[in-house]
């Protein structure tokens, strides 16, 4: 049998020697490799279908636009936004006409017109300088048209029109106008942002609420703009032109405000601060048996001319006091103090305490020198009525702390009173950027000492409520345990939140509730009440002052809270009040003088 002799490969043996000289070994490529490069090509690829598809859902239509723009010449007719009135169909804001002066970016490019729109904006008092400021704030490459100025005159307006230049135009609008009175609730408007243009389908030369009302509302009172296309050839030759869409103007709003009362409280609110050469404040007055919010004010104030430049006012001028603000309420507290202590038996109503004007309790690291905790007049004997009446902080000291013998509420029923009377949440109501108040606990400080309870029991320390929570919670002793959701808006169906004869439990805090009553009735009615100035007005009040110390050594907040005319049936309209003066002065009544003259007000103009 014949040998059979394999074929050689002398390809195939150069290479083998190759590899033995190099040493070099061949492995199969392991299937992860294969894996990973796969893997990250999907990503690669699904990061890029993303990107894409992101740039034609929330930028395509604005890019779009703008190149439609730059070939035809859009005219954007601005819709007027809605009217704000008063619950008397009074407007709070009105839509004032007026001509403003704007600028194409692509027709000063395309035509060369930089150098004559500077000079003729120079001669309606728009200078270069201004002019690059506003190209540079609104983004003169995102937009195809830009808002130069405003209200310009008629004789500006046939000025601008009779140049010729194809890169300025006059153009209809409306300005808001709204009296400072008002400007916290309603609030302002501003040009939109690149942003609100490419994500909401707004125009350049639209509005938007910043604050308030117009803030919190803006879809409603915002209108639908009208469009009018002229159509051009590429060399700017006119084509034709077509209304695509009338202005729709925005709908109205009615609100709970009481116009007159507004401006009145506004007024002598602004008189007393002046009088007292001090800035800030904030006031509130609500309807108690269903509320509706009738005036709320914020000091400073601030009128539309003078948004621009205080932007940077260190009193804040845009800060909503009334909804934003957190203070310590001071001796406003004592009446919730007062409901949970005879709640909690820690006292009843006829159980008296003596106040020698101060207590003392030992110092374990100073024997010889214990830490007293005093109040400015000394209050005798007293019970809850005259507590309340009086605002004796050694009494509110024993029953919130304890003191010798007599067991106190302790922190954390304190806290369990704050959270029942809604203290440590918004109070719900519609408006934009409302704070809560809060309360310390043995929780949140690791060395909790009596002296802390003592402090939170008269207002002070660890404890903070806005205007709007503490006025509220005030108004739900007075009326009878109802603490409702204030409301803005006209027509609503009044939110009952809590009813506190029966909160979650069932337990009833009616005697209590009008225990706390009588002691804020006492302190008008009574000889020896705290504001005992208020008995002279025609109709019952009942109150609370507080006295706040604040930062720095000396500082006070002043703040009242009351309701009247007492009791609050169905009987007569009732207002529930609250005026808070920051950095108040000393030895002076501070809040008083405004309270008497808005309950006056209220009697003399809506109940006799």
């Amino acid at each position: 049998m014949k040998k059979r002799i394999q074929g050689i490969n002398f390809d195939e043996i150069s290479v083998d020697e190759q590899r033995g000289e190099l040493k070099v070994k061949e492995f199969p490529i392991k299937d992860f490799v294969f894996q990973i490069a796969f893997g990250i090509f999907f990503a690669v690829s699904l990061i890029a279908i993303f990107r894409v598809f992101s740039f034609w859902a929330v930028s395509g239509s604005f890019y779009q636009n703008r190149s439609f723009a730059n070939v035809n010449r859009v005219i954007i007719q601005p819709a007027p936004r809605g009217i704000i009135f008063d619950r008397y169909n009074k407007p709070l804001v009105e839509n004032v006409p007026s001509l403003n002066l704007y600028l194409k970016p692509s027709d000063l490019i395309k035509h060369k017109e930089t150098e004559k729109v500077l000079s003729l904006l120079k001669e309606i008092g728009l200078s270069e300088e201004s002019f690059y400021e506003i190209l540079r704030k609104r983004d003169f490459h995102s937009f195809d048209i830009i808002l130069l100025k405003e209200d310009i005159s008629n004789i500006e307006a046939i000025k601008i029109q009779s140049s010729g230049l194809d890169s300025l135009t006059v153009g209809s609008d409306f300005r808001r106008l709204f009296h400072p009175a008002y400007s916290h609730i309603v609030g302002y408007v501003n040009l939109t942002t690149r942003e609100e243009v490419m994500r909401q389908s707004l125009s350049s030369v639209d509005v938007v609420g910043r604050s308030g009302l117009e803030l919190q509302y803006d879809s409603v009172l915002r209108g639908e703009n009208g469009k009018r296309i002229i159509y051009q050839n590429a060399i700017g030759e006119k084509l034709g032109e077509r209304v695509v869409r009338q202005p729709k103007k925005g709908n109205d709003i009615h609100t709970t405000i009481d116009l007159d009362l507004q401006k009145y409280f506004h007024t002598r609110f602004a008189e007393q601060l002046k009088l007292l050469e001090r800035k800030k404040g904030a006031g509130i007055i609500i309807n108690p048996k269903n509320g509706e919010i009738l005036s709320l004010i914020s000091f400073p104030s601030f009128s539309r001319e003078e948004i621009p430049k205080l932007l940077r006012d260190p009193n804040q001028p845009f800060f909503n006091r009334a909804i934003s603000g957190v203070y310590s309420p001071g001796s406003a507290i004592k009446p919730i103090i007062a409901v949970a202590a005879l709640k909690e038996g820690i006292i009843g109503p006829e159980d008296n305490i003596f106040s020698p004007g101060y207590i003392e309790i030992p110092n374990r690291y100073q024997p010889d020198n214990p830490a007293r905790f005093s109040e400015i007049n000394p209050a005798g004997w007293v019970n809850v009525h005259s507590a309340i009446a009086k605002s004796s902080n050694v009494y509110f000291y024993i029953v919130g702390g304890g003191f010798g013998n007599r067991k106190g509420l302790g922190i954390d029923n304190i806290k369990k009173y704050f959270e029942i009377f809604n203290l440590d949440k918004k109070t719900g109501i519609e408006f934009p950027r409302e704070s809560k108040g809060y309360i310390a606990s043995l929780k949140d400080r690791k060395h909790w000492q009596v002296g802390h309870t003592y402090h939170t029991s008269i207002g002070q320390g660890d404890i903070g409520i806005t205007p709007i929570g503490l006025l509220n919670a005030i108004a739900s002793i007075l009326n009878g345990g109802n603490l409702y959701k204030p409301n803005l808006i006209l027509g609503k169906d009044p939110v009952l939140v809590r009813e506190l004869s029966y909160p979650q439990g069932g337990t009833n805090l009616q005697p209590q509730l009008d225990e706390a009553t009588q002691g804020m009735i006492d302190a008008v009615a009574k000889p020896y009440g705290t504001i005992r100035a208020l008995s002279r007005l025609p109709i019952k009040i009942a109150g609370k002052t507080g006295t706040v110390e604040i930062g720095e050594e000396g500082k006070i907040n002043a703040l009242f809270v009351g309701c009247g005319p007492i009791p609050l049936n169905n009987e007569n309209p009732s207002i529930c009040v609250i005026v808070l003066v920051e950095d108040a002065r000393h030895e002076i009544s501070n809040t008083i003088p405004v309270v008497h003259d808005v309950f006056r007000w209220y009697y003399e103009n809506r109940i006799k």
